[in-house]
């Protein structure tokens, strides 16, 4: 059912270490981490495919 979560510890490390293989692919753009070009407020990456293309930028103004 959907209020069947998967708390273990085994579960919850995996899901840690998803995270931090995430973080140390994204640090690796170097360009992901230059400020917002002037007059944008911020700047996000989709990141949710499949990794097969890059990830793309949505500008904010």
């Amino acid at each position: 059912s959907s209020k069947d979560y998967d708390f273990s510890r085994i579960a919850m490390v995996e899901h840690w270490g998803a995270g931090e293989r995430d973080v140390h692919l994204s640090i690796r753009h170097k360009d992901w981490l230059e400020l917002p070009q002037f007059g944008e407020t911020m700047v996000t990456y989709d990141l949710t495919g499949d990794g097969t293309e890059p990830p793309v930028a949505i500008r904010s103004k």
